[in-house]
Order: C-alpha cells, then structure tokens, then sequence
C-alpha cells in the first residue's frame, strides 16, 4: 500500500493527499493557483488581477501562460513567504520577457508545472502595487477568473478605463522607438481591436471594400467612441488625464498621431 501524506489544505477547501512522490507541482495549474489563492486570501493578502488574465477578462484572445497579480508593497514579502511554504519554486523571469517590458523584473516568478521548458513553463507571478498605482476607486470584486467555479473569494479587477490609462501612462516614459514603447502600443491596439470594436479572432477585418464591411466597421467605431465619451463624461479619468479619452477616441477612429506624439522626451 502506498503511504500518502496531507499536505495543503487552504481555508475552506478539502485537504489534498499526495502521495510520497509527488507534489503540488504535478496538479493542473488551476487546481495550483486555486490552492495558493485561497491560502493568499486566508491571509488577509489583497490581489488585483493583472497582465495576460486582465486582458482576457477584456476579450483579447491572450493565451493564459502566467496568472499575474498585483499585491499590496507592504504584503509583497508576505505573499512570497506563503508560496514558497507550498513549495512553489521561486524562479527568474525569462531574458524575452524582461526584453519585452524591465517591469517583468519587479515580480516574483513563482513555477507552477513541473516542467521548466520555456513552450509549456507556467508561474504565478506577483506584482507591487507601486508598479500600477491604482486607486480603490478603480477595482471592482469580481469571481477570479484562473478556475471556473472556483472556491477563492472575490477578486478585485482594475475596471477597463484604468487598464487603458496604465498603459497610455507608461507609454509617456520611454523613447517612441524603444522596444518596451512599441509592446505597450501593441498591448493598446489590441485591447482597441478586441475590447472597443468588439472583433474576435473568426471576424478580423480582411481589408475587404465591401459596403457592408465599411458599415459593420463604422458602427463599431460609433459605439466604441460613445464608451469612451461616457468614461470621460463619468470622470473617470484622474485629474490632469483627461487627454486620455481624446488619445483613444482618435485610435479607434483609426488616427495614431495623437498616440504616437506619447513618448519620453
């Protein structure tokens, strides 16, 4: 008979038995990331859903590689503390990640598969606060999307107008041409693409001349500038920011200058 011994057990979810020769590492990556957010939010750590998984949660057909939060910089410590007890192995960021965006340097890389193979390697990865200083005004609760259902509390989401703001602002603090300058654009594009006009990945405009594909366009663009006239006519752009609804209301029209005026100087 195989001996087997309980290992983690978060608050309010059954005690998992492992055998002697495996590990947390040989679950699914949900079933991983249900277990360490529910021992996070036992804790009393806040999360704030970000990177691949907010843009998801946004419509943009992101493949869901790393789950990434965002964690208070008093708790940042703490959190890392409470994944390494589950024996969740501390990694480094790959070279292509931190080429694609220096902020990848500020999280903690935490493995969450067995293999360490670049194509298949998953991590959750945790964030500062201060690396998106969001203000409570810009969360909402919402059901973590990582496992569905999911057993984990509420967790708290930047609303769309706040993740479009992040990256309008980092954008003003590198050179036009720079690498992680041009991701950041790309990152906006896509969420103008997917998110404001609505495309999926089966309906992509082709370039066709055709009337109806002219008037299907039009309409998305219409209805993505009145989102945008209502954030602004909400305020919920921060104070000084208000050029932010002009920016992207010129990029859904299919007008970049104002974008590509956005660059450190």
């Amino acid at each position: 008979m195989i001996q087997t011994q309980t290992r983690y057990c978060p608050i309010g979810h059954p005690a998992v038995d492992f055998d002697t020769e495996t590990s947390i590492l040989d679950l699914p990556r949900a079933s991983v990331v249900e277990i360490a957010l529910q021992v996070l939010q036992g804790a009393g750590v806040e999360l704030v859903e970000w990177d691949a998984l907010l843009y998801i949660r946004m419509k943009v057909p992101r493949k869901r590689r790393d789950f990434s939060y965002l964690v208070p910089d008093d708790r940042l410590e703490d959190a890392s503390n409470i994944l390494a007890s589950i024996d969740l192995p501390l990694s480094a960021p790959s070279d292509l990640l931190l080429k694609t965006n220096d902020e990848y340097a500020k999280g903690r890389f935490y493995r969450i598969t067995r293999s360490t193979l670049s194509p298949v390697i998953s991590h959750i990865v945790l964030y500062p606060f201060s690396l998106m200083p969001v203000l409570p005004s810009e969360l909402s609760a919402q059901a973590p999307s990582h496992l569905s259902p999911s057993r984990c509390s509420n967790i708290l989401v930047p609303r769309p107008s706040a993740a479009c703001a992040f990256l309008l602002r980092a954008m003003t603090k590198y050179p036009r041409f720079c690498y992680t300058r041009t991701v950041l654009q790309s990152n906006l594009e896509e969420l103008v693409l997917y998110f404001f006009l609505g495309y999926t990945l089966h309906d992509l405009p082709k370039g066709e001349e055709d009337e109806w594909v002219r008037e299907d366009e039009h309409r998305r663009i219409a209805a993505a500038s009145q989102v945008i006239k209502q954030w602004s006519s909400d305020q919920e752009w921060r104070q000084g920011e208000e050029w932010m609804g002009d920016v992207l209301a010129a990029v859904v029209a299919g007008d970049d200058r104002l974008l590509n005026s956005l660059s450190a100087q």
